[in-house]
């Protein structure tokens, strides 16, 4: 909500400013409040820690990636299969990258490093992916990425539902870390699933229907050509 409002209130300055300034800014903004957080909140334990992280100033350079790809694709429309192959390499070699850096240093909330930059790499790697699957639709949908295509579909609700999770399995006694995270991505997706599919296909295909059945009285009383 907070990220929104930001955008309603900035879209003056999105608009005339190139994508990379817009990202730059974004990942300067995002590491000032992550350090800040971090060096003002003194030893805490990582929930609290993480709340205040995410927060929405801390979360823009991820954010900030999505516009600048936007703005990529708005200037250059359409599938073009020899840069989705590109940004498929690219995903590949900083996914890697990343991850290379992060299981090292995956305790990670007692790390400056780790909580005030790492993330905006995983934002990169995200970027890559994403402009990967813009540019190789067919690709992206075809076996064996159907299911990570399904994911995508869902993932308005893997938003919603996954603090849900998370706060569920945290009050479980007894179960191991590995079970934990079954439980959660498990119980994530189900709830996932369930909103797309019981109510906001629903919703969507309502609003389809009514714009369609409020164009149609125009569209039946434009000028046809002889």
């Amino acid at each position: 909500m907070q990220f929104y409002l930001a955008v309603a209130l900035l879209t003056p300055w999105l608009a005339r400013t190139a994508g990379w300034r817009i990202w730059v800014c974004c990942i300067l903004v995002a590491w000032t409040w992550r350090a800040t957080m971090f060096y003002a909140s003194g030893p805490v334990d990582p929930y609290r820690l993480f709340m205040r992280v995410i927060q929405l100033p801390g979360t823009l350079d991820e954010f900030g990636a999505g516009i600048f790809l936007a703005k990529i694709l708005q200037a250059r429309p359409g599938p073009k299969p020899a840069a989705g192959w590109g940004w498929a390499i690219a995903s590949v070699v900083l996914g890697t990258a990343c991850m290379a850096v992060y299981w090292p240093h995956a305790y990670y909330w007692n790390q400056a490093g780790m909580v005030i930059f790492w993330r905006t790499s995983l934002g990169m790697f995200f970027l890559c992916v994403v402009a990967a699957a813009v540019h190789l639709p067919q690709v992206a949908q075809k076996w064996p990425l159907r299911p990570v295509h399904y994911v995508g579909v869902v993932s308005y609700g893997i938003y919603l539902w996954h603090m849900f999770a998370i706060r569920l399995c945290l009050g479980l006694h007894g179960i191991t870390p590995q079970q934990a995270l079954a439980l959660t991505l498990g119980l994530t997706l189900l709830l996932a699933s369930a909103s797309w599919h019981f109510f906001e296909k629903p919703i969507l295909e309502f609003g389809r229907r009514l714009s369609a059945s409020k164009a149609h009285p125009i569209a039946a009383a434009a000028p046809r050509d002889a």
